[in-house]
């Protein structure tokens, strides 16, 4: 593995944008027959991009690789489903345990797929592996429920979803009362439940379990449009407290600290929680630490637009007083050096250029340090001139390798993922005997034990060294935005669970078909031939004979296909007209 870690250390010393970097090596991992140790080298390039990017979705990718060039690395399909959960992404972790299961066989796997697909918003594809789960565990009451849930078969789902909150407040332990009472709020959901309802059923969970991982991916999942904010700030805060060790408590906190600023209306609270990660690091001196850059990514991003700029930059500097790793150190000069480039502070910019030099004398920023004279030319290794960008000031995201976007598809395990959850207006509505705490009006500082257990980082990233002392003063200034995250998926509108008969008009011809559900913006439709991803149709819908007041009956609209699964498929209505909502409302309210 060494000349594995050694080659992408190479590559990253030379790169503007390590995320790019390292997503270009991924590809040409994937495309190039000839190369050898291609499971190493994406197990490499995992924890790469663990350790400096926050968003994992990247990492989930090199661990698949990982996977398909040595089938025995379960351990890395077995983490990417982990990271799955963490980005609230229940579609790839379901897939992800399937293809375990066929590895390994273990049963408890279909069990885990089952559930991710309910959590996905997803009961028809939960079947298959529920029902095969409850062939090896029959007498399981948790699977009967969640099989229950997934046909959508209650007698009297109201009266189930009591059931559930009173083997809550029976249960001997807070890991059975949190399975019931995330079993109630799955039913909730099933039935387009008040959605505050359902998220103090979900944060009552928590309290009750905060190491259930599907808990608090649904949890993570709702937050832009989360009922209780503050109670979950609270509860989370518990589960950073039971960490038992500095870096445990770190990770924790960088995990809360992504999740938050990937919601612009809790990215302040984001960046002072990786803030405030970062500073119990550095006071516990830790050196090896995951996730370390990815934490430094996000205040980089976000520091100007927060005003945290000079607090970011002493971070830094207290950051670079500790023996980091080669390229930690690295990227921590960097993200300096670009911060007062930018503002010019020519006074910093030397320092930070300095330190760059001493690590990495071939990064591109030390041929623009040299062209403004921060530098001594009489010491400078010359760059490689294909990496050089003369008179860079990163006002403005560089590139060096193709993005993201221009990376093949296929490259990622699935292609469509992450259905948006359902959200409703009133949060009102809820039970009073769960008791929600009140938030704290900012974060605090815990005290840890002072032992923390040795973690490895990628080996990559280089054994430990000090930087020279007289390098380590710099003036702070102002900063810049970059690396904006991906945006928050859309919520669905409000569906109505009713067959409606319709017809599907394509291509000049037409079948017959039957909804299971519609909101205003689209419908399922049952027992047709699925048609691809994209194409466009059109529907006649047939409604009720008499909906109040409103009397037509049939309406024909545009439609585009969404997604598909074994029982049919979802389409999307494309600008419907103002007198079909409105029967569509009226709808609703009739049979609501």
């Amino acid at each position: 593995m060494h000349s594995n870690s050694e080659s992408i250390r190479k590559l990253l010393e030379v790169s503007l944008d390590w995320e790019k970097t390292l997503l270009s090596r991924l590809q040409t991992i994937k495309d190039d027959r000839q190369l050898e140790n291609k499971s190493v080298e994406a197990l490499v390039l995992a924890e790469s991009f663990e350790h400096c990017v926050p968003d994992r979705s990247h990492a989930i990718a090199a661990y698949v690789l990982c996977y398909k060039f040595d089938k025995s690395q379960l351990n890395a399909l077995s983490r990417a489903r982990v990271l799955s959960i963490e980005l609230c992404d229940f579609a790839t972790a379901a897939r992800l345990s399937r293809v375990h299961y066929q590895q390994s066989q273990d049963p408890r796997l279909l069990h885990q797929e089952g559930t991710a697909w309910l959590d996905a918003g997803n009961p028809d594809r939960a079947l298959a592996p529920l029902v095969e789960a409850l062939r090896y565990f029959p007498e399981s009451e948790e699977l009967q429920c969640e099989l229950q849930c997934a046909r959508q078969e209650w007698p009297d789902a109201r009266a189930e979803i009591a059931r559930l909150k009173g083997v809550a407040i029976d249960a001997d332990s807070g890991e059975v009362a949190a399975r019931a009472l995330l079993q109630a709020a799955r039913t909730m959901r099933m039935l387009n439940c008040n959605q505050g309802e359902m998220d103090k059923y979900l944060l009552t969970a928590f309290k009750a379990d905060s190491e259930n991982s599907s808990t608090l991916g649904l949890l993570g999942r709702r937050l832009p449009h989360l009922a209780y904010p503050d109670a979950l700030w609270v509860l989370w805060e518990e589960r950073i407290n039971k960490r038992t060790t500095p870096l445990a408590a770190v990770e924790e906190q960088r995990r809360l600290a992504t999740i938050l600023c990937s919601c612009e209306s809790y990215r302040d609270l984001g960046l002072r929680v990786a803030q405030r990660a970062l500073d119990e690091a550095y006071e516990s001196e830790l050196v090896h630490i995951p996730g370390h850059l990815a934490l430094h990514s996000l205040l980089f991003a976000y520091c100007e637009e927060a005003q945290l700029t000079k607090e970011y930059l002493n971070l830094i500097d207290r950051g670079l007083e500790l023996p980091l790793p080669h390229l930690d150190q690295l990227f921590l000069c960097v993200q300096g050096l670009v911060l007062t480039l930018n503002s010019g502070d020519d006074s910093g910019a030397a320092s930070y250029a300095t330190m760059v030099q001493t690590i990495a004398p071939q990064h591109p920023l030390v041929a623009t340090a040299l062209e403004r004279g921060l530098v001594n030319e009489s010491v400078l290794v010359q760059p490689d001139a294909s990496n050089t960008v003369s008179g860079v000031i990163l006002s403005k995201h560089v590139d060096l390798v193709p993005a993201y976007e221009e990376v093949d598809d296929d490259f990622q395990l699935i292609d469509d993922i992450l259905i948006g959850w359902q959200s409703e207006d009133d949060v009102t509505d809820v039970y009073e005997d769960f008791d929600m705490p009140e938030a704290p009006k900012e974060v605090s500082r815990v005290e840890r034990p002072p032992s923390a257990p040795t973690v490895e980082v990628p080996k990559s990233f280089g054994a430990v060294s000090s930087l020279p002392e007289e390098s380590l003063e710099v003036l702070r200034s102002s900063a810049r935005k970059r690396n904006q995250p991906p945006p928050t998926p859309e919520p669905r509108a409000s569906r109505l669970l009713i067959p409606l008969a319709i017809d599907i008009l394509v291509e000049g011809k037409e079948a017959r078909g039957l909804t299971r559900d519609l909101s205003e913006s689209g419908a399922f439709i049952l027992g047709t031939e699925p048609l691809p991803i994209g194409a466009g149709l059109l529907i006649n819908v047939h409604l009720p004979e008499e909906i109040g007041s409103l009397k037509t009956r049939v309406f024909t609209l545009d439609t585009r296909v969404s997604r598909l699964n074994a029982s049919g498929y979802g389409v999307e209505f494309v600008q419907p007209s103002e007198i079909f909502l409105q029967h569509l409302r009226e709808l609703f309210k009739q049979e609501g």
